[in-house]
Parts: structure tokens; sequence; C-alpha cells
């Protein structure tokens, strides 16, 4: 059975025609996820999408009510988002608070890692039959983690990052997220945190935010051709060192129009280096790091952008006066070093998440309604 939802905000997209050669596209009414939309605060939904064109999405779900912690549930559309699944319970410890949910497909099945906040430990769970049943859950990590990634590498590989007090970890499945290898410290920094991380042909991408030497947040880079065992020098992506507040990374790899033949990587953040938080994208150059404000808007925090590629196109998702009542979505294309500009209008919860699936940009978001903060998604075509 599946369900849409009554929500009436609406999503106008400006992308020109030069970038996406389609006509002017427009999201369509969001629908919800959740098929029990009580009064509720559900949280930091993501979504992957599998070689069928199916799109899977998880988030932690407050549907059993506050003394009895937050659940990890899974819906799935196979109509671009217009309509989802009966929600699916991935996992459920009574009176925990289980939360920054992660999913990918992996050999032919769903693999969801999640945060335990309330007894520590990270763990994942993988489903067979597209998200109808789980397996029981498998430790990653007993110790707590924060700002965790979950990324398909090689066949069945995948690997796991996140920050703890002490630094930035990784830990590899050779199994699809059966089993898990010991944690590995590969960022020895109590100062480091928030990471990302991309694979791309062979390569290992790491992002993370951490302490400079003269005591102010920057954004630093560095890469692995043996999937964590080794990494390079880092690097130091944010160019402008004088800005109070950096925070964030999200991280994408691949080929973008006027950016060379060869896959770049780029990696996003804000920083209040104008006074107000804006959004901005580094790409790596030849050893060196560029970087452009996504857009300036005045007197407002804007939050982390996070970052898609597809068809030569970077897309950058983001919150425009986060923390707002007034919040909305924004959504830019790059492509031949322009940006062009996407609004939301509607006003939006901490994390979104954006896939390209077929000739549809789908946008998976919290956003806040008269029952609490709910999950909802929302396309538009580009054909």
């Amino acid at each position: 059975m599946f369900k849409r939802g009554l929500w009436g905000t609406v999503l106008v997209l400006l992308l020109s025609s030069s970038v996406l050669a389609a006509s002017i596209p427009t999201f369509s009414i969001p629908v919800m996820l959740e098929d029990t939309p009580i009064g509720a605060h559900d949280w930091t939904p993501d979504a992957t999408v599998d070689p069928q064109g199916t799109i899977h999405s998880v988030w932690a779900d407050e549907r059993y009510g506050d003394g009895d912690g937050l659940a990890i549930m899974h819906a799935f559309s196979n109509d671009h988002g217009d309509s989802w699944s009966e929600n699916n319970l991935v996992a459920h410890t009574p009176e925990a608070f289980l939360g920054d949910p992660r999913i990918i497909n992996t050999c032919g099945y769903i693999l969801v890692l999640w945060t335990d906040h309330t007894n520590g430990g990270m763990y994942t769970a993988f489903s067979e039959d597209g998200g109808l049943t789980w397996n029981n859950p498998v430790t990653v990590s007993s110790e707590g983690g924060a700002y965790s990634n979950l990324v398909k590498v090689r066949k069945s590989r995948a690997v796991a990052v996140w920050s703890e007090d002490t630094g930035i970890f990784v830990a590899r499945s050779q199994d699809g997220g059966r089993s898990w290898k010991r944690p590995r410290l590969v960022v020895e920094d109590p100062s480091a945190m928030a990471p990302s991380a991309a694979f791309k042909k062979g390569l290992l991408h790491l992002a993370w935010v951490a302490e400079t030497s003269e005591g102010k947040n920057g954004i630093f880079y560095a890469y692995s051709d043996n999937l964590g065992r080794t990494w390079s020098p880092k690097e130091q992506v944010n160019q402008e060192t004088e800005a109070n507040l950096i925070w964030g990374t999200s991280i994408a790899v691949g080929k973008v129009r006027g950016f060379g033949k060869n896959p770049q990587v780029f990696v996003g953040w804000h920083d209040d280096r104008t006074g107000d938080l804006e959004p901005y994208v580094g790409w790596r150059n030849e050893g060196s790091w560029e970087n452009m404000v996504i857009e300036t808007n005045p007197e407002t925090r804007d939050g982390i952008p996070e970052l898609t590629i597809s068809r030569r196109i970077l897309f950058s998702t983001w919150t425009n006066n986060e923390f707002s009542e007034e919040a909305y979505l924004r959504i830019s294309a790059l492509g031949r070093r322009k940006w062009e500009t996407t609004v939301h209008v509607g006003q939006l919860g901490e994390r979104q998440k954006t896939l390209i699936v077929g000739n549809n940009i789908v946008v998976v978001f919290s956003e806040y309604t008269s029952n609490g903060k709910m999950i909802f998604s929302s396309r538009a075509s580009v054909e």
C-alpha cells in the first residue's frame, strides 16, 4: 500500500537550458514518507537508489514516543518518490536514541549504518528482500561515534567512516556489512570531526574539519589507494583562513563540465568569512585548492551544502537561513564553472539527500509540519 502526503509546499527550479539542456522543470508537491504521521520529531534522512531504479530511504523516527527512544525506519519508492511503501522497521532498542542512519545499495541488497547515542556503538543491518525484513544488528564499533558515513566500494566491500573524541576512524567490511574489521584511527587529532567520504576509481577520498595551527577550524582532505590502510598527506581545502566559523563537510568525485576530462574532487562546507554563514565548494587543481561561494545571502545562516554529481554537473543542496522558522531549501547546479539556482519555498530540517534517478532530481528531506518534523520527498523532471 502506498501513501501520499498532503503537505502543500512548492519547489521551483530555475536551471537554465545551457546547464541541463532542458526546459525549466518544477518540483512536485512534497510527498510524506512516514505512514504514521503522528506528533513526532523525525531526523536525519538518507537515501540511495538500487540498479532497478528503486529509491530506498532511512531516517530516525520517534513514532514509539519520547520515552521509548528513536527507531531506524525504512521505506522505498518505485516511482521516483511520487509514492512510498509502508514503513519497515530496521532497528529499535527500547529507551535508546538511534540516529544518523546511512544507507547504500551493495551486492543486490540494502545496507544501513546507524549510531546508538544512548548506549554507545555503531551498527549495521542488511536486507536481502528490498527492505521488507532486516537481519540482526552487526557491531561496527563498540565506542560512540558521530558524523558517520557509509561508502560502497569494490564489489561486496563497504567502508564506514566516523569521528570520535580521538579523531577520525575507518572500518572495512569485505562481505557487504555482514562483518567488520577492527576500526582504524586514520586522523589522530582530537579536534578532527564531521568527516565525509567518497570512493572513485580505486581511491577513497576523505574530508573533515579540524583545528589549524592558528587555533581556528579548517577543512582538510586526504585520499587512500588501499581502502584506508595508508593515506596521502593532508591538504587544507579552505583558502580563506580568517573566518571565525568554518564547519561541516560533504564530498563528491566525478567529471564536471569546465573542470577538465578527469574526475575532480569537490568538497563543500560553510563559513562566515563575509560575516554571514555562506555555502562554499572547493576543488582540487593539480595539488592545490580553489574555492568558490555557491550563493551569497546577506544576514542569513546557510547550511552545509550536500554535493552530488551527475551528467557532468555538480548539484549542491543546502538550507538557507537554517534553524529559522523561515528556512528553505536551495539547489544549485554547477556546469562550465557557472552556478544556476533552485529555490525551495518551505520550512526545512537539518539534513537532506539529493539523488539523480534517470531523468529526475529527487530530494529527500525533513520538514516542519503542524504534527512535528516529518520526512518528505520531492522531484523534478529534467527531460
